[in-house]
């Protein structure tokens, strides 16, 4: 008896309904595509890095390097973890509240101020590699060109980087622009 009690005033409770608009606005904000690539991105890259720093004294001999320049890459790349760890923190702590126009509006400033972070911490540890991995070489003329193209590979990816967080934050602002139409 209690059971068919409890099931009769189950079907009729009426849940609130919401309607397509609402749903779409709810999951965009929460699932959002490059809040997860920033997550994925910050992972894989911190990984990496930490595996490097295990593995640099011995396998790329940083215990034959000056001290100088093994304390210079030890700093590119713990400063490029500690951005990469901002970056999951930032995604980490996107909270949707009443007004997901507003939190992503903010959010894609967040994210501007980020960019420009990526883009240092990015060319600091380029820097501090080429730094270490060409101390104690004497160059050549061919050493030269392939340091050349190693730097303009290096300004690309500088480059390819940027234009990844501009793609990012657009997206950012269409689902912003989204919103305003509905």
């Amino acid at each position: 008896m209690e059971n068919d009690d409890l099931k009769s005033l189950w079907k009729g409770i009426k849940t609130p309904e919401k309607d397509a608009n609402q749903l779409s606005k709810m999951m965009k904000a929460k699932n959002h595509p490059v809040i997860k690539s920033i997550k994925r991105q910050a992972i894989i890259e911190f990984l990496a890095l930490a595996i490097f720093l295990f593995c640099y004294y011995t396998i790329f001999d940083g215990n034959k390097k000056p001290l100088l320049i093994n304390l210079i890459l030890i700093f590119a790349v713990a400063f490029s973890m500690l951005n990469h760890f901002k970056g999951y923190r930032l995604q980490q702590h996107f909270r949707a509240s009443e007004n997901i126009k507003d939190d992503l509006k903010s959010f894609a400033a967040k994210l501007k101020t980020y960019q420009l972070e990526v883009i240092i911490s990015k060319a600091i540890l380029l820097i501090g590699l080429m730094l270490f991995f060409t101390n104690g070489i004497e160059f050549t003329e061919k050493k030269w060109f392939a340091m050349a193209v190693i730097t303009f590979l290096f300004i690309l990816q500088l480059a390819l980087i940027n234009n990844i967080w501009r793609k990012r934050i657009t997206r950012i602002k269409l689902t912003i622009q989204d919103f305003e139409t509905w």
